[in-house]
């Protein structure tokens, strides 16, 4: 089995930010399992991952996830707080977006 690291926490460490200072989390779900592997990998608190449903619970837009998740993102942060969109793209690939609201 091949191991790569999660892009968000790649995208933290760029950023020099602890996970623990990262108030919600908005991750994919165009399959269940990939939030909850994400979640149980970087060990998240429940309580912060797609707090407004996710894309299962919301419906996933075909080529409209990019654009869904940071606004669903920034409405659910309180201003000075910390998220991160986490979201996969065609090809196998995937982003990490750190947002603050100002």
């Amino acid at each position: 089995m091949k191991c790569v690291k999660i892009h968000p926490i790649t995208l933290l460490e760029d950023c020099t930010i602890e996970k623990d200072a990262v108030a919600r989390w908005e991750i994919s779900e165009s399959y269940s399992v990939t939030t909850l592997v994400a979640m149980k990998t970087l060990h998240l608190d429940h309580s912060k991952v797609n707090v407004n449903g996710g894309c299962v619970s919301l419906g996933h837009p075909f080529a409209a996830t990019g654009g869904r998740l940071p606004v669903h993102l920034i409405h659910s942060l309180k201003q000075g707080e910390l998220g991160v969109v986490a979201l996969s793209n065609g090809g196998g690939e995937a982003i990490a977006m750190l947002i603050e609201k100002l």
